[in-house]
């Protein structure tokens, strides 16, 4: 070993040496700490990972829940009283609501509880509930639930089968299911596009009548709804839960079945309407309007701009999609007297030209209207009265009336109609 001694540290061969002894001494300190420090703390992590390898869950096979003697067509007995189920109703989208078929179509997660006590809890189960295969459903009791008012619908199956079945330790079921449903909903649109439709989702027993099985909706969470619902002409509000009134009931042989009705509110909005419809016919009606204020003597101006309004009117009553129903809606109202107030301004503005015309007529012809024969007198008398009147009416003064009657006349409407329908 090379000496250290500051006395011959001058020399380079020794300077290098030093410097290797001291890198041998802290690499010679670093490896005695590895073992100390480093090996027990990564066995301390790698510990669970190797263990939780070796733990093992035996798996449930049906006999381990149903005896051998279950029968899955009788209802569960308690005490002697009907079978009872809590039905839950989560409503994830509705994606259409068609008023010509009157129906709309929805997305729903459906939850069916019910105890049975017969069925056996897994011994070796510590949990609070297990999930059973959606299989053994068939191997089950369960509630025999339909939805009445259902024109189609199925189970929604997208990546998987939308279907679950848990048991809880106290012999509970729950079974949960999604489900794509098209309802039919009876409409009343003599609001139209006002109006706050009402439509039902209706649950009812199949076969079991109320002294084998009853229905009753969740205490907690009957009927909700998802936080993603938006529908583009509706707003759904907050939906309510009832019981089946004596229309939805059914009785066969005198007994009566287990029913349920969900109702669902849809308010049309009226953003849609108001600017397509409302907004461009009080501009026509306006602009009909104008023909008052254009000289009577200036006949092509006033008719192209009244028969104008009136064609361009009458196009937008075709473009207003209104619902096939045969009865008069509130949007029918509204186009309808607006296609009049516009008829009404050609109608003014015709008998206007034909007045002034015939004034005419008598000012160069004073006799037209009159007759020196005395035997047509009496027979002419009343045409006579009548042009007598005529001859007195200033057209230029008519033009100014309906250039106020007729706005009153219609604002008054629009004010009636607006506090009525809406």
């Amino acid at each position: 070993m090379i000496s250290c001694d500051p006395l011959i540290q001058h020399s380079t061969l020794t300077r290098n040496s030093c410097h290797l002894e001291s890198m041998d001494r802290s690499l010679s300190s670093l490896i005695k700490r590895i073992p100390i420090n480093i090996i027990p703390l990564s066995l301390l992590f790698l510990a669970p990972v190797l263990s939780y390898g070796n733990i093992r869950r035996p798996a449930i096979v049906l006999e381990d829940v149903i005896p051998p003697e279950y029968d899955s067509i009788q209802t569960p007995d308690i005490d002697g009283q009907p079978a009872d189920v809590s039905i839950q109703i989560i409503i994830l989208n509705i994606r259409s609501v068609d008023v010509s078929e009157m129906s709309y179509i929805a997305d729903i997660f459906l939850y069916e509880t019910w105890r049975d006590p017969r069925l056996r809890y897994p011994a070796d189960k510590k949990l609070e509930r297990i999930s059973l295969h959606p299989e053994w459903r068939n191997h089950l009791w369960t509630p025999d639930v339909y939805f009445y008012n259902a024109i189609e619908g199925k189970v929604l199956n997208t990546v998987i089968p939308y279907v679950n079945l848990w048991l809880k330790n106290d012999s509970t079921v729950i079974f949960g299911a999604r489900l794509s449903l098209e309802f039919s909903c009876d409409m009343l649109l003599h609001k139209f596009p006002h109006d706050t439709q009402t439509c039902d989702i209706i649950v009812k027993s199949l076969t079991h009548t109320l002294s084998e099985m009853n229905l009753h909706w969740n205490e907690k969470d009957a009927i909700t709804v998802g936080d993603c619902i938006i529908l583009p002409q509706f707003e759904l509000l907050t939906p309510d839960r009832s019981t089946c009134n004596e229309s939805n009931e059914i009785e066969k042989h005198g007994e009566t079945f287990a029913c349920l009705r969900g109702i669902i509110q849809l308010t049309r909005r009226s953003g849609y309407y108001i600017i397509n419809i409302y907004i461009p016919t009080v501009l026509i009606v306006f602009m009909s309007m104008l023909t008052f204020w254009i000289p009577v003597d200036a006949v092509p101006g006033r008719v192209t701009l009244g028969v104008t309004s009136l064609l361009t009117i009458i196009t937008k009553q075709y473009q207003a999609s209104l619902p096939s129903v045969s009865y008069v809606v509130a949007l029918n109202v509204w186009l309808s007297v607006c296609i009049g107030f516009v008829f009404c301004g050609l109608l003014e503005y015709s008998a206007v030209v034909a007045l002034l015309s015939h004034q005419k007529r008598l000012g160069s012809d004073p006799i037209a209207g009159s007759s020196k024969d005395a035997g047509s007198r009496t027979r002419h008398y009343l045409i006579n009265m009548l042009y007598s009147r005529l001859e007195k009416i200033q057209v230029h003064k008519i033009d100014r009336m309906c250039r106020v009657v007729f706005p009153v006349i219609f604002c008054i409407h629009c004010i009636i109609y607006f506090s009525i329908y809406m």
